[in-house]
């Protein structure tokens, strides 16, 4: 892919140099048509930019059949009743997005169980209730909410029929026969589709009635954020926010293919407008972070890895982006996602910029100290929640310093994360234990564009 905006820009300034041929300064007719060519030329560029910033190029809206399954599982100790359910399907991220009444990311908090009225959408586990519409329920509880469609703010419990098989199946069991629920098994849709403590998602929902958000169907209701999903159901949300219901921002993912596309996306004239944000209308915290992320970006110039001295290899593989620029991610602070030329082996390098609360200690603080003041429910190496097997600090020398980073090892992944922060900012690299060693890490730093 060509650098475009670089292009624009190197097309224009020609235009007030003198054109000389051996020498000899050609007549002003010919300056001014090549200038007009030139103007054309650059006229076509911006659409093509337009289009690399939007990313329309890179994916029709069509979604994959995956799903996270992120919960450990332990073997199973009772019976199951497998249950079958025609829930629709969504093909498109349109469709996934219009069916939703709400849209959000958030981290999932804590994972319980609830004898639920499906009519009503109350709570009722009384062994005395007469409903005869009772089910159980897994309740994921999501908090650090950040709204993309409907407004959401504080904590949610998300409902999804049935439980789990092979967690807290004895809780499960027991919460069933206090309720009078007397089944011959745990009631379970065999979709394989759950959620982890500690974990982001986008979470596709919808609300109405009752307590709970209830999910669009039983695989598709949460994606992980960074996910190809999950930036085609926000480009589609956004899209459809542009009307008269829209009540709250859609914060919408940006994908590019170039470290030059990336340039142009951050610079000062396109900090609302090419990246949909519409000020007046997000809240204050998100609108805040977008604008002290973009202009941190400009003025530290620190946010491209280099590997070796040179600007790191993106993957160019067809129909992905090698850079996604998020408004809203992990912490939800904004952040952007590269995929190396390696990404079999270094599945992505994500970078966000510490808050000036924050990047003000953040000199002689450790990797774990800093996340705790960041996301105190974040795991970290005194809690590890759900996924983890191993949390630890370690000091990683890279290309022009040391860090002493989080290392996190998870029960259900061969690959680590690493996480270290580098002049305010927030680095996390996750890959194959085995390729991100000592040698790796001595060859990574970070630089401008």
């Amino acid at each position: 892919m060509n650098d475009k905006g670089v292009l624009l820009f190197d097309a224009l300034s020609y235009i007030d140099e003198e054109l000389t041929d051996n020498g000899v300064e050609k007549p002003n007719k010919n300056k001014k048509r090549l200038a007009v060519i030139l103007i054309a030329s650059a006229a076509a560029v911006i659409l093509i930019t337009a289009s690399v910033l939007i990313g329309l190029h890179h994916n029709d809206g069509r979604l994959s059949g995956e799903y996270p399954d992120d919960i450990v599982r332990t073997a199973s100790e009772y019976d199951k009743i497998k249950l079958t359910a025609d829930w629709p399907y969504y093909s498109t991220a349109k469709e996934l997005a219009d069916a939703a009444t709400h849209i959000y990311s958030g981290t999932v908090t804590d994972i319980s169980f609830a004898v639920i009225d499906y009519k009503t959408g109350k709570e009722d586990g009384s062994p005395q209730s007469k409903s005869t519409n009772r089910m159980l329920y897994t309740v994921y509880t999501v908090g650090d909410i950040v709204s993309r469609k409907g407004e959401t703010a504080g904590t949610v419990k998300i409902c999804k029929p049935g439980g789990i098989a092979g967690y807290k199946e004895k809780e499960q069991y027991d919460l069933l026969t206090s309720s009078g629920l007397n089944y011959e098994g745990i009631p379970v849709y065999d979709d394989n589709c759950s959620l982890c403590i500690g974990e982001n998602y986008l979470f596709c929902v919808k609300r109405g009635y009752g307590d709970y958000d209830n999910v669009v169907n039983l695989t598709q209701f949460a994606c992980r954020l960074g996910s190809d999903n999950a930036a085609a159901i926000l480009r589609s949300a956004s899209a459809g926010s542009s009307g008269a219901q829209a009540t709250s921002p859609v914060l919408t993912p940006v994908e590019l293919n170039s470290y030059s596309a990336l340039q142009f996306t951050v610079s000062p004239i396109n900090e609302a407008k090419l990246l949909y944000i519409d000020f007046s209308k997000a809240n204050e915290e998100q609108s805040g972070n977008l604008r002290y992320f973009l202009k941190t970006v400009r003025s530290k110039n620190n946010a491209v890895p280099y590997f070796n001295g040179e600007k790191m290899k993106l993957s160019e593989e067809k129909g992905y982006s090698s850079i996604t620029l998020f408004a809203s991610d992990l912490y939800g602070l904004p952040g952007i996602y590269y995929h190396p030329e390696s990404y079999r082996s270094v599945s992505y390098i994500q970078v966000t910029y510490l808050p000036e609360r924050i990047m003000e200690k953040s000199g002689t603080a450790t990797a774990s100290e800093i996340i705790a003041e960041l996301a105190p429910n974040y795991p970290n190496v005194d809690n590890l929640g759900e996924r983890y097997s191993n949390i630890y600090n370690k000091d990683i020398t890279l290309a022009d310093r040391t860090v002493t980073a989080l290392v996190y090892e998870k029960k259900d992944d061969t690959r680590i994360t690493v996480r270290f922060f580098y002049d305010g900012l927030s680095v996390t690299v996750t890959g194959e234990p085995g390729y991100l060693n000592g040698e790796w890490f001595s060859a990574l730093s970070f630089g401008g564009f």
